[in-house]
């Protein structure tokens, strides 16, 4: 979705999503990726 929006999603990040099999959190960061401006707006305070 960030890629989509013409956000940059860093290796580091990309590999930290790949990793992550908790549903809860995968949803917490899927809500927050329509309105973040940038990859560690969704990913920054887990």
């Amino acid at each position: 979705m960030l890629e989509q929006r013409g956000i940059l999603v860093p290796e580091a990040v990309r590999g930290r999503i790949t990793r992550r099999m908790d549903p809860h959190v995968m949803r917490d960061w899927f809500r927050r990726a329509f309105a973040a401006a940038a990859a560690g707006q969704v990913f920054g305070d887990e």
